[in-house]
């Protein structure tokens, strides 16, 4: 058992308020046998708003041609600093699993988990792509067409709940792991999805390596859906499949030096995590070098 007190306190524009709030927390474990172990959890929480939940303001993104030719897509924060604090009860349930072989150098691990939430005052972040209530306008003389989106966050009653995986199997010089997560997300009294769920995703990671030549190489798989469960206007997004490569050379007649060479979304795919509409990076490459330095 645990319990945790919260006081959050606001003054703006000559306005003050304050929030307290005690939380409690109830977990417990069991453990059959030496390679399982069984948990389960019940706790309130409490999350006073964040700066930028409050106060964010000016250009959230621009879109050149956002909405066709000669046009300009601007989406702006819009402050919201009567924004209430979140108030939660979760319950969560898990499992834990882990076969040793030392004589062969193999490892499994795996970790499952269930979560459920009740969210009074959740905050919402909904981004409206293009605000019917704010008219377009020209720039002249011969500027684009303007549009105006929002980003605004929202309290909303929520249920929140979601599944989380990691499986993770080790050799010598082998290792494999596979993570994912989905959440499903919607107003309480509506069933109307939130905005800022994210997309389901899964990533795949290997890493071989090769001690002949200090060498280890590796590449990233990463799946995500696409998000169409979202409140009327909002943004919604595809979904996408990148791949990442990567190779490291650590010499052991160099004390603590590494070179690391990668390439990033290797098939150039066009993406935005959501609830995000930033286009995230194409095809990069980088080289990095590290050494350390310390005094023993």
């Amino acid at each position: 058992p645990s319990v945790r007190f919260d006081d959050f306190e606001q003054d703006f524009q000559d306005t003050t308020r304050e929030e307290t709030a005690v939380s409690p927390r109830v977990a417990v474990s069991y453990t059959p046998f030496e390679w399982l172990s069984i948990w389960g959890s019940w706790a309130e929480a409490f999350r006073a708003p964040e700066l930028t939940e409050l106060f964010n303001d000016g250009t959230h993104f621009a879109i050149p041609d956002g909405v066709g030719p000669d046009t300009l897509l601007i989406n702006q924060f819009v402050p919201t600093p009567n924004l209430e604090p979140e108030e939660a009860e979760t319950f969560e349930l898990g499992a834990r699993l882990r076969f040793d072989n030392e004589s062969a150098g193999t490892r499994f691990d795996a970790s499952f988990t269930y979560f459920s939430s009740n969210i009074e005052n959740y905050v919402n972040s909904v981004i409206t792509f293009i605000d019917e209530s704010i008219p377009p306008v020209f720039t002249p003389p011969f500027g684009p067409l303007v549009f105006f989106g929002t980003t605004e966050s929202r309290n909303v009653e929520a249920d929140i709940s979601g599944f989380e995986a990691e499986v993770h199997y080790s050799t010598k010089t082998l290792s494999v792991s596979l993570t994912g997560f989905t959440v499903d997300g919607e107003e309480t009294e509506t069933g109307i999805g939130l905005g800022s769920i994210p997309q389901n995703s899964a990533t795949l990671l290997v890493t071989k390596l090769l001690p002949k030549w200090d060498v280890s190489l590796g590449g990233r798989a990463t799946i995500a859906s696409s998000q169409n469960d979202v409140p009327e206007d909002s943004v919604t997004t595809d979904g996408y499949e990148t791949l990442d490569l990567f190779a490291s050379w650590t010499p052991q007649n160099i004390e603590d030096f590494s070179v690391t060479v990668g390439i990033d979304n290797v098939f150039d795919r066009s993406f935005s995590v959501h609830p995000t509409v930033i286009e995230q990076p194409g095809r990069s490459f980088r080289v990095s070098l590290s050494k350390r330095f310390g005094i023993r």
